[in-house]
């Protein structure tokens, strides 16, 4: 099994915003220099659950950072919010910089505040999800000399005459993924030769998926090698909480996750008159039994000795790669280092592959 770790810090306002993000910084390069293959980065806008907001920029400055070929896995770029010839641009751009090790996850969003911010309407997420990326392609895959690419979307249009610059890094377009929500999307992303992101399942949802998603990859086009990549760096993302004792990491993550809870009823109240607001469901609406339900699909805790067996029954189902959040619910350095020194000294050196220790 290898680990990436998942870079999505809240802030609590702008005054803790750089030492979040330093914070953060300093975290993957440490787990990356100690052997984790990864760093997976999110969008968020304008609503404090992601301080850095935009995963391109942020992966292109890690790239610079990290080992070489760390792998960036962008969950998710979200399409809607972006001019498509920008995004094209800047796509191939950070495949180039990261030398061709970029995956990106194309997600359609849907947080009213985040689209308004950007002049979006959430209602018409899918449709302006499938123009982008339409556009996006079209553009990748143009020639110099082809005919011109006359495009429009719902928020703009223009003609394409010559072509792309940059191109991707030795090849038309970076590799995709799908980030995932049930068991049919997973074959779908099989069958379309795309790599699965995945998360907040437990270890038996999270097999069925599994076993989905390799029947739409017998489906699709890919060469058997093709197929053996998308299952190495496919992921499942988890929280993480190493601690003294079963109960001490039990609480902690409730604490967190009431945290989030606060977090997100107000936003809701920030958001009055927001379209679609009232349709968002978060931590600040699920019921208590819910959120019980939420801590078996979203978290592993528990003691060094705990959080080890529970990857190693991952690992003996066959899940070759996790995408591991250690600094969220608005944790200081200290409380997501505690955590984290745990899992370096105690867990990781043996589950991590023989090449990473």
């Amino acid at each position: 099994m290898r680990f990436s770790i998942y870079m999505n810090p809240q802030t609590r306002g702008p005054e803790q915003d750089v030492e979040v993000l330093e914070d953060n910084i300093r975290q993957v390069r440490r787990v990356n220099d100690a052997g984790f293959a990864g760093v997976v980065l999110t969008e968020h806008h304008f609503s404090e659950y992601n301080t850095y907001g935009y995963n391109v920029q942020m992966a292109a400055y890690l790239a610079g950072l990290l080992q070489p070929g760390t792998r960036f896995l962008l969950a998710a770029v979200i399409p809607p919010l972006h001019d498509p010839m920008r995004l094209a641009q800047e796509l191939n751009l950070l495949d180039i910089v990261t030398r061709g090790n970029a995956i990106v996850g194309l997600g359609s969003g849907g947080s009213p505040v985040e689209f308004a911010g950007l002049g979006r309407l959430p209602k018409d997420r899918y449709e302006d999800l499938g123009q982008t990326v339409d556009v996006m392609k079209r553009a990748m895959l143009k020639d110099k000399a082809d005919p011109p690419l006359v495009w429009r979307t719902r928020y703009g249009g223009g003609t394409l005459y010559t072509r792309l610059m940059p191109t991707a890094y030795h090849r038309a377009m970076p590799p995709f993924a799908k980030a995932v929500m049930n068991d049919e999307a997973a074959r779908d992303a099989g069958e379309e030769g795309l790599y699965l992101f995945s998360g907040r399942t437990t270890l038996e949802e999270t097999v069925r998926r599994q076993e989905m998603y390799q029947e739409g990859l017998r489906r699709s086009r890919l060469e058997p090698e093709e197929i053996e990549d998308r299952l190495d760096w496919s992921f499942v993302q988890k929280q993480v909480i190493v601690a003294g004792s079963d109960d001490e990491a039990r609480s902690e993550a409730f604490s967190r996750i009431r945290l989030l809870n606060e977090f997100h009823a107000g936003l809701q109240a920030r958001m009055q008159g927001v379209e679609q607001a009232d349709q968002l469901k978060t931590l600040a609406t699920l019921a208590d039994t819910e959120r019980e339900t939420f801590f078996k699909k979203a978290f592993i805790a528990g003691t060094p000795e705990t959080v080890r067996a529970e990857f190693q029954r991952y690992a003996n189902a066959g899940v070759r790669h996790m995408a591991l959040w250690f600094h969220f619910g608005f944790m200081t350095a200290v409380e997501a280092d505690r955590s984290l020194d745990l899992f370096l000294n105690e867990v990781y050196p043996k589950l991590a592959p023989e090449g990473e220790k």
